[in-house]
């Protein structure tokens, strides 16, 4: 339930998305995966709760994205540059995109 078990789908080729997780990480630093739904669970002083929501899924074949507008995630933090060459085949070197670097990496 709650996105935790199915991943929402993608659309016209779109990648699947991510599903949700919910953690508790005590306060010694050792963390327990919880299910989507905990009526009752006792923490201590210092633990912490770490839920991460659910993505939507891809739309269309992430490979067919603007090199520029992938990049422009890159700067406004929303995907890293490892993502950026992993699910766009976008290559960004020292900060900088790379369309030849791109170009060879999409029709590798």
């Amino acid at each position: 339930g709650e996105g935790h078990k199915f991943a929402p789908w993608g659309f016209k080729g779109g990648q699947d998305g991510q599903t949700a997780e919910l953690h508790l990480i005590h306060s010694d630093g050792t963390s327990e995966a919880l299910t989507s739904k905990v009526p009752y669970h006792t923490t201590d002083i210092g633990d912490t709760f770490l839920a991460i929501g659910p993505s939507a899924g891809g739309y269309g074949n992430a490979l067919e994205r603007r090199a520029e507008d992938v990049y422009e995630d890159v700067l406004d933090e929303l995907i890293s540059v490892a993502s950026a060459e992993r699910d766009y085949g976008v290559i960004i070197s020292n900060g900088k995109l790379d369309m030849d670097a791109t170009a060879k990496k999409r029709n590798s």
